[in-house]
């Protein structure tokens, strides 16, 4: 339900979900018994309606700063992102009202057409498809491309710095481990927390000085030993063919942090490192298109040269992963990434789930049929105390293979 009477100028209109429904979604070919007994949610009994009305200010704020891209004049788009604004609490609190009254109701889910699943009526992946639905709705889709853009280009200035470091840290800690304190550093940059979008924009968000913010070992779940260990240090004899990482945000966490983990995957002699980003655009996610276009960028950024080997040789290489939310239910994944994972056998694949979204509120502690590691920093105070942690608590959570 479009409402083509708020966009002043249709030529601005993205293509939005009509492209995206065509989209054929499949169960990820990793999951265990088809997905049949998947839950994606990490914390079913969590209420999320406070968490989502929390952010609300921030993406009122960005839709109203966004009016060149989708109004002709500011007044319009403040008046549109009030409006959104308002519907949106309307809508939470409604589904709100609607879980007092009977906990435990149920609806199809619309977003997997092509199973029959019911579910809880509200979840987090729920109210992340409401709230771009809603903003659709009002004229506005991809909100922080131009954050997106100022925050790529910013760290890619510094990854050469960031790359020839961890090529001088090997002696010290092995170069895996030292990525993962990249990663979770990078995972700041989250403009969907209301916390760390506040410290986004009191300009507290470096690279290097979150890096150097960051709890100390072990951490609040603590696996990367076990990683290290799995891959071992021999080129000889390497333990996977292929690694996928689901990647999160613009920016530092994925130029900074997960780039840098595909190099050093590749150094321990994983054959292939495919990047898997959101097929549309949700929050400040890196979506695929965008990828592809920082990939070479990145590849020229880095000193020893492996990155743009790799990405020559086509072993470094990005995917849609199908998704168009800052959370993922691995029961709807795109095709070609399905390709990805099918094409090697599954004790041989590493999967990497990264992000808070991706790999704690949703997906923690589901195995899959392949080993698979969660990384993600807690930047809910409602999920670090369902983890029994606190805000800021690191999580690196490996979790070995099933076999049905």
């Amino acid at each position: 339900s479009m409402a083509p009477q708020m966009i002043t100028n249709q030529q601005r209109t993205p293509p939005l979900f009509e492209s995206f429904s065509s989209t054929v979604l499949q169960v990820f070919h990793a999951l265990p018994s088809g997905g049949n007994t998947y839950e994606p949610d990490t914390f079913p009994l969590l209420s999320y309606f406070d968490i989502f009305k929390r952010a609300a200010p921030e993406f009122q704020k960005r839709c109203a700063d966004s009016s060149c891209c989708f109004f002709d004049d500011h007044a319009a788009a403040s008046a549109a992102s009030s409006a959104m604004t308002e519907e949106f609490f309307r809508e939470v609190d409604a589904l709100e009202a609607r879980v007092a009254l009977d906990p435990k109701a149920t609806e199809k889910n619309v977003a997997l057409p092509h199973l029959d699943v019911e579910e809880p009526i509200a979840n987090t992946r729920r109210l992340c498809r409401l709230r771009q639905e809603i903003m659709a709705k009002h004229g506005f889709f991809d909100v922080f491309t131009q954050v997106k853009g100022e925050e790529n280009e910013k760290a890619l200035n510094i990854l050469p710095t960031v790359l020839q470091e961890l090529d001088d840290v090997k002696e010290k800690e092995s170069e895996i481990a030292a990525c993962f304190r990249g990663v979770l550093a990078g995972n700041l940059f989250d403009l969907g927390s209301a916390d760390t979008a506040a410290a986004f924009s009191r300009g507290e968000s470096g690279f290097e000085s979150a890096k150097q913010r960051l709890k100390p070992r072990p951490w609040l779940l603590d696996d990367v030993d076990t990683l290290v260990d799995a891959l071992g240090q021999s080129q000889s004899s390497p333990r996977y063919d292929k690694a996928i990482l689901f990647v999160d945000n613009a920016g530092a966490d994925v130029l900074l942090g997960m780039v840098p983990l595909a190099r050093a995957l590749l150094r321990a002699g994983v054959r292939e490192v495919v990047m898997a980003a959101n097929e549309i655009y949700a929050i400040n996610d890196v979506t695929f298109e965008e990828l592809k276009e920082l990939m070479p960028r990145a590849a020229n950024a880095d000193p020893s040269g492996d990155l743009a080997r790799a990405l020559a040789d086509g072993r470094w290489r990005a995917v849609s992963s199908g998704s168009d939310l800052p959370v993922i239910d691995l029961r709807g994944v795109s095709a070609e990434l399905n390709e990805e994972a099918s094409s090697v056998a599954l004790d041989r694949l590493f999967v990497v789930l990264e992000g808070m979204g991706r790999g704690i509120e949703t997906n923690l502690n589901q195995p899959l049929l392949c080993d698979s590691m969660r990384i993600g920093m807690v930047k809910h105070p409602e999920v670090a105390t369902h983890l029994g942690g606190s805000m800021y608590d690191c999580v690196c959570k490996f979790l070995p293979r099933v076999t049905t």
